[in-house]
């Protein structure tokens, strides 16, 4: 797994959870499954954001399909989650609804 997609999600799990009003209305389990060959889950609840390498007993909602190095650009707000969806760059299975609102509750955490 890449470090820096790893580093990059326990910063937006801290702010996520520092500052939760953006995402007070998710209620979802995602699968980052990146092109390389790795799955990530984020699971969203209550306020609360948690990050496994493993599924666990819930389903996932919704699963965004990337490339390491998008997912990188993605997390540094450095790539257009909507355009980037539109030019196939972010492939979603699943629930539409879910990754939509995870996409857009991601751009009101900056990185530093």
């Amino acid at each position: 797994m890449s470090n820096q997609v790893l580093e990059l999600l326990k910063k937006l799990q801290r702010q996520m959870i520092a500052a939760p009003q953006a995402i007070a209305h998710l209620h979802y389990h995602y699968c980052f499954q990146l092109k390389e060959g790795w799955e990530i889950f984020v699971h969203i609840e209550d306020e609360l954001v948690t990050i496994n390498e493993s599924l666990g007993e819930r389903p996932v909602d919704c699963t965004i399909v990337i490339s390491e190095k998008d997912m990188i650009k993605l997390l540094s707000h450095q790539l257009n989650s909507t355009l980037a969806y539109m030019t196939g760059a972010i492939k979603i299975e699943g629930r539409m609804g879910p990754a939509i609102k995870l996409l857009e509750a991601l751009g009101s955490y900056k990185s530093e």
